[in-house]
């Protein structure tokens, strides 16, 4: 059953490996899913439609447009393409002094749209300058705390 689910409601399929346990005379069967280097993988929801969603902890979560767009642009064949420009050194020089931001922040803080805020912060996602949180059913995001084999210049924001 779940051999069959896994292509039926994910696309494209996850590999998984089950393992059957005998516990208490009951049948109970392990799943176990590693993350997969084929991201996004896109799940059919209960109302037919197919949605991108994000593992945390021991829990699903729908990803919002920013980190959806980070997943495509990071499978892209064509690659991430980012100009740094004021609004990207806005954004570092903020984590420097701040934990986290949201969306919202950024638009403000910049003094730009929502679409190229999401835009900027979809692009540090996917070449993993930044990463994405889930705090109090909204996403934040911050400096990815170290990148010694990142391949990117340091640009002086780490503490």
């Amino acid at each position: 059953m779940a051999e069959k689910a896994k292509t039926l409601y994910c696309r494209p399929p996850v590999d998984i490996t089950l393992r059957e346990w005998i516990v208490d005379g009951k049948k109970v069967l392990e799943i176990k899913v590693p993350e997969s280097n084929n991201k996004p993988h896109y799940m059919l929801n209960e109302q037919d439609q197919w949605r991108i969603y994000v593992r945390i902890n021991d829990q699903d979560h729908l990803a919002n447009k920013t980190i959806v767009q980070a997943f495509l642009k990071k499978a892209s064949s064509n690659g991430v393409y980012l100009i740094y420009s004021e609004y990207e050194k806005k954004l570092l020089e903020y984590l420097k002094d701040h934990p986290s931001v949201t969306e919202e922040e950024f638009t403000q803080l910049a003094s730009i749209n929502r679409k190229k805020a999401i835009d900027i912060i979809s692009s540090l996602l996917a070449i993993g300058i930044l990463e994405y949180h889930l705090t109090d059913d909204h996403y934040t995001y911050s400096l990815i705390a170290s990148q010694p084999d990142s391949g990117f210049p340091d640009y002086g924001l780490r503490k």
